[in-house]
């Protein structure tokens, strides 16, 4: 009998590619979603049940309860799939009360929660020497003469943790041109009481965007890995990815597992890369702790990263 698995938010694509992969091999998907007129995923064949739950969002405690009495519905464990880092986030936060009746990535405590927050990813970067853009933090002891001063424009203000800056801004980030507008928008972002960065803009377009993506099993060793150049993004720049293609590169395999091992990652994960055109090196943009956009590509090319999750996690 094949492992289910519970799949927590369907109301992005993210989610629709994963169940179709997962039902094309006749994988039982439980999909959970808590508002189903924008849960498009939820409309297709391959869900065995729609799940009605608790807003992550509003109600996580409620939503951490709500699955655990799930969990004990089912005959053997499910494994439990995020599609967003808010989801991701919880299964960090409760993986204490979830074990016992579901399965997923055995990750060291809290190293989630670091890696989805992009100051938590900063702060990683810099202990354990991960090329990234210039970054500065910004928060209650941060010196902004020294920011303004010092970095490099045109520069992004990215938040801490990207679900809650778009639901105000409707963007990923607000690029900045000069001290005058980053200080002025740095004050209207910190008025909503959101935790952010300022960070360098790396140049180049958006075919300078790479992804690494790779499933790391329980004693460490990747068993699957997957490299892609990103052709075109919406929003231009800075947004989701709406053309991408494979592309083998073995310097950034390499690179992306050092990352990975470095950092001491379980599961699946996705770093994106920028390649500056000025030096030729690869930066981390950032980590995606949960199932990639890229669900329909990886199966294209025979890289069935949530069937290999399966088959993985069931040992």
């Amino acid at each position: 009998m094949q492992t289910p698995v519970v799949m927590l938010g369907a109301n992005f694509y993210t989610a629709l590619g994963a169940i179709r992969t997962l039902g094309r091999h006749d994988i039982p998907v439980y999909a959970l979603d808590y508002h189903f007129p924008t849960a498009y995923a939820l409309s297709s064949r391959y869900v065995t049940e729609r799940i009605k739950c608790p807003n992550v969002n509003t109600d996580e405690v409620e939503l951490a309860e709500f699955l655990v009495k799930l969990g004990k519905n089912f005959d053997q464990r499910p494994i439990l799939m995020a599609t967003a880092d808010n989801y991701a986030l919880l299964i960090s936060r409760y993986a204490k009360q979830l074990a016992s009746y579901y399965i997923f990535p055995d990750n060291s405590d809290r190293l989630l929660e670091k890696i989805i927050d992009k100051n938590g990813l900063a702060i990683l970067a810099k202990k354990h020497n991960l090329r990234i853009p210039q970054t500065f933090i910004v928060d209650n002891s941060t010196r902004l003469p020294e920011v303004l001063n010092n970095v490099s424009y045109p520069a992004i203000i990215k938040p801490a943790l990207s679900h809650k800056f778009v639901s105000l801004f409707r963007q990923k980030c607000l690029r900045v041109n000069d001290q005058d507008s980053l200080e002025k928008t740095l004050q209207k972002v910190q008025s909503s009481n959101l935790e952010v960065m300022v960070q360098q803009i790396i140049p180049g377009f958006d075919d300078q965007m790479y992804v690494f993506d790779v499933y790391i099993n329980t004693e460490g060793r990747p068993t699957h890995t997957f490299t892609g150049q990103k052709l075109r993004q919406f929003p231009i720049n800075f947004g989701s990815s709406t053309l991408t293609r494979q592309v083998y590169n073995p310097e950034l395999v390499e690179l992306g597992l050092e990352y990975m091992q470095k950092l001491g990652y379980r599961g699946y994960g996705e770093i994106e890369f920028k390649k500056n055109p000025d030096d030729g090196r690869f930066y981390m943009i950032e980590i995606n702790a949960r199932l990639s956009t890229l669900n329909v590509l990886f199966d294209r090319c025979g890289v069935e990263h949530t069937e290999c999750f399966i088959r993985q996690m069931r040992g």
